[in-house]
């Protein structure tokens, strides 16, 4: 598991914004080379979010919608909904100590969403992240690199050429980074944790028509820089002269040809001498390789001057600050983001700004990382994970709430297609799996009627058969319904309740009157809109 995210995140804001021109003593590239060597440190970090997002609408306000457009808006108000759960949300790390010579991570902190708070502490090794929620009275353990843990020994080869080639392609990208215009440099001393550090200040900023003109440099930089793209070349054809050489390749190639046969031969025959070309010349493939590279970046420059000035971001600033020591390593970061285009955002998303700030200390010292433990955890990624989550979960926490009022993940939604009755009782009665058509419903005497079993199951109840006095039970949340086929009043709890229409047989299928059946299991019929042919039931 890799955790140098956070600094990765920090290095890919800098060099994007600020470029790897040295400013006032200030060298990005030195912190980038330096950052390489970091083993360890501690720190804190914060992540917040800010968006204006037009509010939810109706299924009934405003202008009637075409059923052609539904599903777009439907994405859209997905969008939206993201957006507003961001909305206001903060994440701080008060304490994180990171140690790569162990690869391992331990960390603690708060999420807040208006007036919620929710607690946590979280560790991880190479395989295993662990998290404890305030709120959760069991561990969340999620396995992030299961079985991938140890590289297979004909392997490590591949992956410490792959590794070169990623380096060179990252210093290649990086080093060819223009400077912003607004950049400005200065030696102070800040106050970290431990004490004052000496070192240099960086502030700089980016907005509007310059997003576009810093790319447009960027991409005839990457296009005439001949040295960084031929020696990015070089390291690819060496990678691949390795693996084709490699007895892991080789035993790959092998396990396939005994898998596939002729299959296998076919392929062969026809990458064959294609691999035997490249490989024919090296100082040729390098020069192929140069070639086809220098053409994708120039045909992107080209394309770059076709941009039009209106197409340019429009109240949009990024704004980046950092600090670095006397040393040349980065102890103290913040980054922002903001804009008020909504062009680059979803519809209905007015303005939006990201903030994140970061500061460390104890760089390469001694950082220890205690581990959680993962006794009694919950895999969220298991088949039964959210249910174990569900009854793990105090609803009287700030995490319940958090949950269920703003990732709605207590929300339960089902839709229910019209059909004519009568075709409706054709395909129960004439086709091999009736169940398939149980989520349409008809209308009986103004009244929409669905099937008993698709909402009740739909809802979390349980519907059961009593063969001896041909009832239909249904048991949710601690009610007990039982419907008499034919009758318009049912059981709740032992009391009649009238229904406002009978339960009756759609094929092999019990139906009855929607509105009854939705309330007895807590959730709640949407108002429906004369455009559209189905029917939104709704639990939270």
């Amino acid at each position: 598991m890799n955790k140098r995210w956070l600094a990765g995140c920090l290095a890919g804001s800098l060099v994007v914004v600020s470029g790897c021109s040295a400013v006032g003593g200030f060298d990005p590239k030195v912190i980038l080379e330096n950052e390489k060597q970091v083993v360890s440190y501690e720190g804190n970090m914060t992540l917040s979010f800010d968006f204006d997002v037009e509010a939810a609408k109706g299924e009934t306000d405003g202008d009637p919608i075409s059923s052609e457009d539904i599903w777009t808006e439907a994405a859209n108000e997905l969008k939206r909904t993201h957006y507003r759960t961001l909305d206001g949300m903060k994440l701080s790390l008060t304490s994180l100590s990171l140690n790569n010579a162990d690869s391992t991570v331990s960390a603690k902190g708060t999420l807040e969403k208006a007036d919620r708070v929710i607690p946590f502490e979280l560790s991880a090794d190479r395989d295993t992240l662990v998290v404890k929620v305030e709120g959760l009275s069991r561990p969340l353990v999620i396995e992030t690199m299961a079985g991938m843990s140890e590289i297979p020994q004909e392997f490590a080869g591949l992956v410490e050429q792959a590794t070169e080639v990623s380096n060179e392609l990252g210093s290649f990208l990086v080093l060819n980074l223009p400077n912003a215009a607004d950049i400005k440099a200065e030696k102070k001393s800040e106050k970290l944790q431990g004490g004052e550090v000496q070192g240099t200040a960086l502030s700089l900023s980016v907005q509007d028509e310059e997003f576009p003109v810093l790319l447009q440099k960027y991409l005839k930089n990457l296009t005439l820089d001949d040295a960084g793209l031929h020696k990015l070349a070089e390291k690819v054809y060496e990678a691949a002269e390795a693996a084709a050489a490699s007895e892991g390749v080789r035993q790959l190639m092998q396990q396939m040809e005994e898998e596939r046969g002729e299959e296998a031969a076919e392929a062969q025959e026809v990458l064959g001498p294609v691999v035997e070309s490249f490989f024919f010349d090296k100082e040729v493939t390098v020069e192929g390789l140069y070639g086809m590279g220098k053409s994708m970046f120039a045909t992107a420059a080209a394309a770059s001057s076709q941009w039009k000035k209106a197409d340019a971001p429009k109240d949009t600033k990024a704004v980046l600050t950092l600090f670095a020591d006397d040393k040349q390593q980065w102890r103290k970061a913040g980054f922002e983001l903001e804009s008020r285009d909504a062009r680059f955002m979803a519809d209905g998303v007015k303005s939006g700004k990201v903030s994140l700030s970061l500061e460390r200390w104890n760089v390469n010292g001694k950082v220890a990382t205690p581990q959680l433990s993962s006794a009694n955890g919950i895999d969220p990624e298991a088949a039964d994970g959210a249910d174990e989550m569900l009854e793990a979960l105090d609803e009287r926490s700030d995490l319940y709430r958090f949950l269920k009022e703003d990732l709605k993940l207590m929300h339960k939604e089902l839709q229910l297609y019209y059909s004519d009755k009568a075709e409706l009782q054709s395909l129960m009665n004439e086709g091999p799996h009736p169940e398939v058509f149980q989520d349409m419903y008809y209308i009986t005497d103004g009244k929409g009627y669905g099937s008993v079993r698709e909402l009740a199951e739909a809802f979390g109840g349980e519907v059961s058969w009593n063969a001896a006095d041909k009832t239909v039970r249904v048991e949710s949340g601690g009610r007990v319904v039982e419907l008499t086929p034919g009758s318009s009043s049912a059981l709740v709890d032992g009391a009649a309740v009238d229904m406002g229409g009978p339960a009756e047989w759609c094929g092999p299928v019990l139906y009855a009157p929607i509105r009854f059946l939705a309330e007895q299991l807590g959730a709640q019929v949407q108002p429906v809109n004369e455009a559209f042919d189905w029917i939104t039931i709704t639990k939270d």
